[in-house]
């Protein structure tokens, strides 16, 4: 099974001491309509495979989306959230594939599901915490992921070729405040100690330099979804992607996993609303400033564009 440490990080495991265990609702055996996926691992053992797949984007509210789908009563999560398999760069193999699935619920199994969460604390430090399901006999599980990296970095053909029936979600959010929560991010990696590649300096000096190579970066590329959306498009159907904005899971969040819920096939489950108030790896609030947010406005307007046209809705942002 892959390692799951941080490289380069100091972050330390479960410091609060705390399991957090989900909701446990007792649902009906016939309830769910779908066959579970199941496959075997590198060890031959018989896995629940993914059926959904939150593929991104970063920074836009993937993290809240998936703990409300690992909520629900007829889903198991994985060890992690983000398993980022599709988005290595190295070439992916058979057995490579199995030490993926190695990291779902055994198909066969009585024994609670954990998920290792990753989560910001007030000061915005990350630390883990285990989030344990319980399972109930005879029910037919789904299981999913949510590397929201894989959405603009990995190949949308090999996430075809392993998983060709799966299930995708897109989450977007105004690609203007993405960019600078994204920039934060980095910034919070460079003091955690993680290696990074080169040097995270000022939002103003980094978009700078993207700006000058044309929005190729980390920061700014991610928010050109029009690019991306294409890309997958080109190699799933329309009836296997979702796409959702992140303001609208903020203030209509049943609303919406109504309809992510219906797009996966799973019943609908009405969930307490105070649940659907909780954000998950929300880091402190901070703003970007008025000039930056101008100039990064017109230099997005091209893609909001033709962005608006190909989903034929006007965008929330």
């Amino acid at each position: 099974m892959f390692a799951f440490s941080f490289p380069n990080s100091p972050i330390s495991p479960f410091p609060h001491s705390v399991i957090q265990q989900f909701p446990h609702s007792t649902i009906s055996p016939s309830v769910n309509p779908i066959a579970s996926h199941i496959l075997p691992d590198h060890e031959g053992k018989l896995r629940l495979a993914p059926q959904f797949f939150i593929i991104g984007e970063r920074k836009c509210g993937s993290s809240s989306l998936f703990r409300y789908l690992a909520a629900h009563p007829l889903v198991l999560p994985g060890v992690r959230k983000e398993p980022n398999f599709f988005g290595r760069p190295q070439a992916v193999h058979r057995a490579d594939f199995g030490k993926y699935l190695a990291q779902f619920p055994l198909a066969e199994e009585e024994e609670e599901a954990t998920l290792i969460w990753p989560e910001l604390d007030e000061s915005g430090q990350l630390y883990e915490v285990p989030v344990t399901k319980a399972r109930q006999a005879g029910i037919r599980y789904l299981t999913g992921e949510a590397s929201a990296n894989t959405f603009c970095d990995a190949d949308p053909a090999l996430v075809k070729q392993f998983l060709p029936d799966v299930r995708l979600i897109v989450i977007l959010r105004d690609p203007v405040e993405r960019a600078f929560s994204h920039h934060r991010m980095l910034l919070r990696f460079q003091e955690e100690g993680r290696e990074l590649g080169r040097k995270i300096k000022s939002f103003e000096e980094d978009i700078e330099q993207e700006m000058m190579a044309e929005g190729a970066g980390e920061c700014l590329a991610p928010g050109k979804y029009i690019d991306n959306l294409q890309r997958w498009d080109a190699v799933f159907p329309a009836s296997q992607r979702l796409v959702l904005f992140a303001s609208e899971l903020d203030e209509h969040p049943q609303r919406v996993m109504d309809a992510v819920l219906a797009h996966i096939g799973l019943p609908a489950w009405t969930y307490p609303p105070e649940d659907l108030r909780v954000r998950y790896n929300v880091a402190p609030a901070s703003s970007c400033p008025a000039h930056l947010r101008t100039r990064l406005r017109a230099f997005y307007e091209p893609s909001n564009a033709r962005l608006a046209t190909y989903l034929g809705q006007e965008l929330p942002w």
